[in-house]
């Protein structure tokens, strides 16, 4: 255990479009039960911590509240009294009787902290709503990293941070852009999203003057890696339905706000792998695209036109 705390240390301290990498189960559709509990699959939150600390709150859940498909990640801050006493050094990380809604692309139990990535993506997008209690804030963290075997240490190559300071009723699309501060190509892609700022502190950052509170809770799904900047401008006048959703053979495809002799629209399909599988050139504002070739189960589609993105969004194919 301790080796699993020294390591999330280690993180925050160092801490035109292509879909190249897609985060595993970047839209939470597959989660894993482990009997007394469930977090979505390829992720991981403090949840791992009430098998060894009795009273430890279940703080990540599955929920069908989605802003697509049919599950979304649910992190509430909660209050709660574990016992620590087989694991004392549980009690020093988390000192306060608040515990926030925490979950990251990794598994926390093993130590394994992000997963395989090497392109340099300018920004990423996720869905949100958020409730705050007592002027709480949530937030998402992305971090790219890499080995250096000059110095055996793992370096920063780039990071972001989106603060949430207000309750969101409804999904609102949260944007980040990533910074950079290394020359080299990242390893490793981690993201962590948390209800409360204090989930900073359990990563060993500086601890926040603001206290957790009981009953904050993010909901977040559909994250979205993006290696060029979308056009804000261009996807504002733009509006893109694809329908029916679930699909079998064929998809219709409606855009509007669109001059077409100018720039043609291309709707890129993507497995949840990552892996484009089908491209639609789009010529004129109502069409229909053959998707038979395509087996059962969930995709992304991006729409863009020249280098600027457009829309995307997700949808299921069930033969």
């Amino acid at each position: 255990m301790k080796k699993v705390i020294i390591t999330l240390v280690a993180l925050v301290a160092g801490t035109g479009f292509v879909f190249g990498q897609v985060p595993p189960n970047a839209t939470f559709e597959s989660w894993v039960n482990s009997q007394t509990y469930e977090e979505p699959t390829s992720w991981s939150s403090l949840n791992v911590f009430s098998t060894v600390a009795p009273g430890f709150p279940i703080t990540c859940e599955k929920s069908t509240d989605a802003h697509a498909g049919q599950y979304a990640a649910k992190l509430t801050t909660l209050a709660g009294d574990p016992d620590f006493s087989g694991f004392p050094q549980l009690g020093q990380v988390f000192p306060q009787d608040t515990f926030p809604g925490f979950m990251l692309l990794g598994n926390l139990g093993l130590g394994t902290l992000g997963v395989p990535y090497s392109q340099r993506p300018t920004s990423a997008n996720f869905w949100y709503k958020y409730t705050s209690v007592g002027g709480d804030s949530a937030g998402v963290l992305i971090s790219l990293t890499r080995w250096d075997n000059n110095t055996n240490q793992q370096v920063t190559v780039g990071k972001a941070l989106s603060s949430i300071n207000t309750t969101e009723p409804n999904y609102t699309l949260g944007n980040m852009t990533i910074n950079y501060f290394d020359n080299g190509d990242p390893d490793t892609l981690s993201i962590i999203a948390f209800s409360s700022y204090r989930a900073l502190a359990i990563l060993g950052n500086q601890i926040p003057t603001q206290e957790p509170a009981p009953g904050s809770t993010l909901f977040i799904d559909d994250f979205s890696i993006l290696t060029t900047a979308v056009d804000e401008n261009s996807a504002n006048k733009f509006d893109f339905k694809m329908y029916p959703n679930p699909v079998r053979d064929e998809v219709s495809i409606l855009c509007t706000g669109h001059q077409f002799v100018n720039s043609p629209v291309v709707v890129e399909l993507y497995d949840m792998t990552g892996r484009r599988v089908q491209s639609i050139n789009v010529s004129q504002m109502m069409s229909r695209a053959d998707v038979s070739g395509l087996v059962s189960g969930m995709y992304i589609y991006a729409v863009k036109t020249g280098n600027s993105l457009l829309r995307t969004g997700k949808f299921t194919v069930a033969k």
